[in-house]
């Protein structure tokens, strides 16, 4: 609904084990995850995440100072 997720507005965490959530959160910070991640484990995702991850994906993210 584009509100922001955090504690404060009791938005849902991830579920751990949760592969396709973890890839919609990639998705949604910029991240591409190949399609051939879909299917697999949570921590193949992860793994793939930590190996590619590209920071300069978020600039202009944020519309605020955190």
């Amino acid at each position: 609904s584009g509100e922001k997720l955090s504690k404060q507005t009791l938005a849902q965490p991830v579920k751990r084990g949760d592969a396709e959530a973890l890839l919609r959160v990639l998705s949604f910070l910029r991240q591409h995850p190949p399609a051939g991640l879909r299917g697999e484990t949570a921590e193949h995702v992860l793994q793939w995440a930590v190996a590619n991850w590209q920071p300069g994906e978020l600039r202009g993210m944020l519309t605020s100072p955190v």
